[in-house]
């Protein structure tokens, strides 16, 4: 008569699914707790997916706890066997959401659809441990692979750290797995509490809440710091950098720049009359006009030059490399685009031109401040000139 291998002992059993709740309850708090905003943002999404494999997983363990008692091998056995692969691919779903990866429910839910079906035939009508534990085990490791090079590959630059980190945890539980196939494969006929593969397999299982929660929590926390220290570099409207960190980089800039005796310039913008755009044609067409300006600057501009809002509507431009003839004419450049491309807002047409004001640097008086105020002059002449025009400052 088939009879599956013993479980672990209760104790410790228990003591996983209390962890693994435990975890479950702390995320599902500080989800609660979070502010609205968050709560709809993809991070809020993918932490309550998180949540959702951590109560599946919660509930493998408890059934697993009480399996002798739930009767029937359908439950027993299919459906506790089905809930442990669940769990798994909601982590991943969890964590490529996070990522902002592509769901792919098919392919998802289209493994656990099989793993259920076969799970009922090898625990139900051809009862057979070893084959279960190879059909666990197979989904098992592609998940966790899968897993684990998506956090590789797609993890953006401030999150590489916890997610190799993860990644690294993920690859030892798909050996883990894998190890668990090959055992039950070479050994059909060893049951759980003398096969030490499928018990070193289950412990790497009960740790994956707690050391996959929280290299999921310090993603989390990393991309969250990112996010404020950008917040705190740029301004909120156009997304150019803010006065403060505009100074802080060009003073690096500036000290790379005198040790390899390049030129460099700035550049002063002001939008012409747009307090006339906003009396016109309301704020927020203003806001629009800014933010498409800064972003047909940036086009315009190459990766290394540094952009800035610096007032309303009043944007700094440092060219490393760039002598005043130089940067003239990419002001020239800007200034005609500008002049030609109307920005367009509840289908009416808004004509921007600026003016434009380029300071030369002086080696002698390194100084971001006597630049800003050599290009400010500059782009002040050219307004008292007739505005939507380009004004150099000579150099002291």
């Amino acid at each position: 008569m088939y009879t599956d291998p013993p479980v672990l002992l209760d104790l410790d059993t228990m003591l996983v699914f209390g962890s693994t709740l435990s975890i479950g309850l702390v995320i599902a708090l500080s989800t609660t707790f979070r502010r609205a905003e968050f709560r709809a943002t993809r991070e809020g999404h993918a932490m309550r997916m998180w949540l959702v494999a951590l109560i599946i997983q919660a509930s493998f363990w408890l059934l697993f706890l009480f399996r002798d008692q739930l009767g029937h091998p359908l439950i027993s056995i299919t459906f506790v066997n089905t809930l442990s692969v669940w769990a798994m691919i909601e982590y991943v779903r969890a964590i490529r959401e996070f990522l902002t990866r592509a769901d792919r429910p098919v392919l998802f839910y289209g493994t656990l659809l099989a793993v259920l079906l076969a799970g009922i035939w090898y625990g139900t009508i051809a009862p057979d441990y070893a084959a279960r534990v190879i059909l666990v085990s197979v989904p098992a490791v592609f998940l966790m692979l899968g897993l684990a090079w998506t956090l590789t590959r797609h993890a953006e630059e401030a999150l590489q750290r916890p997610a190799r980190i993860s990644a690294v945890f993920f690859i030892i539980a798909a050996m883990g797995f894998a190890l668990r196939g090959i055992d039950a494969l070479l050994h059909p006929d060893w049951s759980f509490d003398t096969s030490l593969p499928q018990q070193i397999s289950l412990l790497i299982y009960a740790l994956l809440p707690v050391f996959g929660s929280l290299g999921f929590l310090r993603m989390q926390a990393e991309r969250a710091n990112a996010r404020l220290l950008a917040r705190a570099r740029t301004d909120d409207l156009t997304g150019a950098l803010n006065r403060r960190a505009f100074s802080h980089l060009s003073r690096h800039t500036l000290a790379g720049c005198k040790r390899t005796r390049r030129p460099v310039s700035m550049m002063l913008l002001d939008l012409d009359k747009f307090k006339q755009i906003n009396d016109t044609y309301g704020h927020a067409a203003g806001d629009q006009a800014l933010k498409i300006f800064h972003a047909r600057l940036c086009e315009l501009l190459r990766a290394e030059d540094i952009v800035a809002r610096v007032g309303g509507e009043e944007f700094a431009v440092l060219l490393p490399g760039a002598a005043l003839d130089d940067a003239s004419q990419v002001a020239e450049r800007v200034r005609a685009s500008i002049a030609d491309t109307p920005v367009t807002f509840e289908r009416r047409k808004i004509e921007l031109r600026v003016s434009i004001g380029v300071a030369p640097w002086d080696e002698e008086s390194p100084s971001i401040d006597k630049m800003l105020a050599a290009a400010d002059k500059a782009m002040y002449a050219a307004k008292r000139r007739g505005r939507n025009r380009v004004r150099r400052a000579q150099a002291s």
